[in-house]
């Protein structure tokens, strides 16, 4: 299996952990400098990633399927307002009274 780089999308780059892996920042408004965290992460602006030929085949055995009541429905959110009347000033004559200079 090949490795190709993998670039972090414009604005973000890579931290990566020294046990393995990494993550997405976001770049600072200064701008994206190399740097090292106190627990060992170094930033990169790629990563070398694993490039399969193809997908594992699986047997047909161990595959399964979602069920239904594993999905997740989405829950509507209510929210119950009072009627208030607010008043707001108006001028009798119905024009403004200029600027105030």
């Amino acid at each position: 299996m090949a490795k190709t780089k993998l670039y972090a999308p414009k604005g973000t780059h890579f931290m990566i952990k020294k046990q393995g892996g990494f993550y997405l920042m976001k770049n600072p408004a200064s701008g994206y400098k190399e740097h090292t965290t106190a627990n060992g992460e170094r930033s990169a602006l790629y990563v070398f990633i694993e490039l399969k030929e193809s997908h594992e085949s699986l047997a047909p055995t161990t595959v399964s399927t979602p069920r239904q009541s594993a999905r997740r429905t989405p829950t509507r959110r209510t929210t119950t307002t009072t009627n208030r009347t607010t008043s707001t000033p108006r001028s009798s004559s119905g024009s403004s009274s200029g600027g105030g200079y």
